[in-house]
């Protein structure tokens, strides 16, 4: 069933999603408990099929990497041979140096901008409002043209509309 839904997952249309979703339910032999559970995940598909979520940004993370980094830092700090007192001191340390660089980085993303690449006005107001992180990916897609939109004009007023 995990592989089957791996496949599904990454389909590229919200069409074939259905089609294959449909298809996997029909032909494969599940019991009442996993039908029961593949209505509940079909139900929230709109958080976690790609299709679904190609029209957001989510700036390349999942929800597991927090846990996942801080597993990997408690890591370095923890084996069979460390006290727990050793231990503590030494996580602690880790996570001063760590609040540390958050600030460092905040007060140079308060204090500077970055330079956009075209000059265009939401280009500029997402220099302002992102990221430095969620800024560069957002102009990598604008200079790859895999970031769409389309510019709407009246006499007195621009609008740039993100298309999907």
């Amino acid at each position: 069933m995990l592989y089957e839904l791996a496949k599904i997952e990454n389909e590229i249309s919200v069409e074939d999603f259905d089609i294959k979703w449909t298809l996997m339910k029909t032909s494969l032999p599940f019991n009442e408990k996993n039908l029961k559970y593949l209505d509940i995940l079909y139900n929230l598909r709109e958080k976690w099929a790609s299709p679904f979520l190609r029209s957001r940004f989510t700036a390349d993370t999942t929800t597991t990497q927090c846990a996942e980094s801080m597993n990997n830092k408690m890591k370095r700090y923890l084996s069979a041979q460390t006290h727990l007192p050793t231990f503590l001191q030494e996580f602690e340390k880790s996570l001063t140096l760590e609040t540390e660089k958050e600030e460092e980085a905040n007060v140079h993303q308060l204090s500077t901008t970055p330079t956009t690449l075209f000059q265009l006005q939401f280009e500029i107001e997402a220099a302002e409002i992102l990221t430095r992180y969620a800024f560069k990916l957002f102009e990598e897609q604008l200079e790859q043209g895999i970031l769409k939109y389309k510019i709407l004009s009246t006499e007195y007023v621009s609008t740039y509309v993100i298309l999907d």
